[in-house]
């Protein structure tokens, strides 16, 4: 995991990105890059399940707007596997 002031910097990217692609501001493929390529995220599964978040935005809001939100909110690493393990 990264250290706090880094997290909380990629949290703050990773909103933006998440905005982005919901307001096709960036394409849905470019979102899903940017959290397949960064180093921020340890956990393999929560990095899965965020590009499928991004894969399935047209099916389901409701995951992607919660991990906006929380990356908004600068959760922790542990908060977001939590939240995406009970899912």
């Amino acid at each position: 995991m990264s250290k706090a002031g880094n997290w909380e910097e990629f949290c703050g990217r990773a909103a933006a990105v998440l905005g982005d692609a919901l307001s096709d501001e960036i394409s849905l493929e470019a979102a899903a890059a940017f959290f397949e390529n960064v180093a921020d995220i340890s956990n393999a599964n929560l990095r899965q399940y965020i590009v499928r978040a991004i894969s399935e935005i047209d099916g389901n809001r409701r995951f992607y707007i919660e991990l906006m939100r929380l990356f908004e909110a600068r959760a922790s690493e542990g908060d977001l596997v939590r939240v995406t393990e009970s899912e």
